[in-house]
């Protein structure tokens, strides 16, 4: 999957993500990562754990993480990893893909494990684009495997303090910062959007003018479906609002709750379950008057556009609270659809929410300084990048011996060996 990049001119960056999977959020960070360093005449390659490419119109094409390893065709100047919860060591369970393509146990570690390696071998800075981490680690793996590789970065940064409290470790000082999909204005100025929201409407023969109520609704939150679907009509009529029944993360089984809810509500609801692009999905949000769902950026897509949202916090992982606190608006964080829909009723009586804080975008204009700063240093990082890939090497001959190492060129006679 070479061909869309490997001619292109001018200089380069992998960004690693789980840009393979049917999920709006991990799909907008290259989009935005590329309008940023667009700026700086750096194009961005996405790499994944395949080279699948979900079915949304704008999403990018990604690479597999096999090919930013080895793939000489590919001339880079660094490594982006992130953002998204990709600090992660265990299997890929519950992402059919992955277990399909028979690479679930590999497929986290490949995006960051992989990328320190990657741009030890290919000695070019290695950058963290603020991604996050949902789970603890094992001490011996931290101090063997995780570690190491985060001492390999020219820049490290996360997305919130509960991830960056996982790698405890006083010489790593990373940054904290805000996702960087609150800059999707710069992908989809607002203007854009509404339009889109109206020709959206339009399409489903509904006026353009219709207020709307975005919804997102996963599984895990559901509960008694009738039961749901009564308290979400009667919301939406109660408001005079248009439920838009949003399928953000298709592979994440939204598609099926959405399906299973929609056919029950008492209301007229838009269910948007085909969507062909992911700017449709952004326009969904963006042009509504309130977000109530379980998808963190569905919420941040809202905050982005001015549009008041209610994040259903089911489970209250750290980015939920770590992005609220960020932006100065705790109680926008639910953890039942009681609190959820009262807050909602709240957002609905009072005025549009004030403007992100100053602080947000001023700490988005340092990180992307800093990263292409860093892409322009490549001499900086060289010696800890080949630190790392000695005890990368030294410590798997220990756990596995040198066979690995030595036996694809060294094995056999001499005569077997073709050069």
């Amino acid at each position: 999957m070479a061909e869309p990049y490997a001619a292109a001119a001018g200089r380069r960056v992998f960004l690693a993500g789980t840009f393979d999977v049917a999920n709006y959020g991990d799909l907008l960070f290259p989009l935005v990562a590329a309008a940023r360093l667009a700026e700086a005449g750096i194009a961005v390659i996405p790499v994944s754990p395949t080279a699948t490419k979900p079915a949304y119109a704008d999403a990018m094409q990604p690479v597999a993480a096999t090919q930013m390893l080895a793939d000489p065709a590919f001339e880079v100047c660094g490594i982006l990893v992130g953002g998204g919860y990709i600090l992660i060591s265990q299997a890929a369970t519950g992402l059919p893909s992955y277990e399909a393509a028979g690479i679930a146990g590999l497929a986290y570690p490949s995006l960051w494990i992989g990328a320190a390696l990657a741009a030890a071998l290919r000695d070019v800075p290695l950058l963290f684009n603020a991604p996050g981490a949902p789970f603890p680690f094992s001490s011996r793996r931290l101090q063997e495997a995780i570690l190491p590789a985060l001492r390999a970065a020219d820049y490290l940064s996360f997305r919130d303090a509960a991830s960056a409290s996982l790698f405890p470790a006083p010489d790593l000082a990373p940054r904290i910062l805000p996702d960087s999909v609150l800059e999707l204005p710069r992908v989809w100025p607002r203007a854009a959007l509404l339009q889109e929201h109206q020709a959206l409407l339009r399409r489903h023969g509904i006026p353009p003018e219709r207020r709307c109520l975005a919804l997102h609704v996963r599984a895990r939150a559901m509960g008694d479906v009738e039961a749901l679907a009564a308290r979400l009509s009667d919301f939406a009529e109660a408001h005079d609002l248009l439920p838009v029944l949003l399928v953000l993360g298709p592979e994440l089984g939204d598609r099926e709750t959405a399906a299973a809810l929609a056919p029950r509500m008492r209301t007229a609801t838009l269910l948007l379950n085909e969507a062909g692009s992911l700017k449709t999905l952004a326009a969904a949000i963006a042009g509504a008057h309130l977000y109530v769902g379980g998808s963190l950026h569905g919420y941040i897509t809202a905050a982005a556009y001015g549009v008041p949202g209610v994040m259903l916090a089911l489970p209250a992982h750290g980015k939920f609270r770590g992005l609220l606190k960020q932006l100065g608006r705790p109680a926008d964080m639910a953890r039942d659809w009681d609190g959820a829909l009262q807050r909602g009723s709240s957002h609905l009586a009072s005025p549009a929410p004030a403007a992100l804080p100053a602080a947000v975008p001023a700490a988005l204009d340092a990180h992307w300084r800093q990263i292409v700063a860093g892409l322009g240093d490549r001499a900086a990082g060289s010696g800890r990048r080949a630190i790392y890939l000695r005890h990368h090497l030294a410590t798997n001959c220990g756990l596995l011996g040198t066979s690995w190492l030595l036996g694809p060129q060294l094995s056999g006679s001499r005569g077997s060996i073709k050069v």
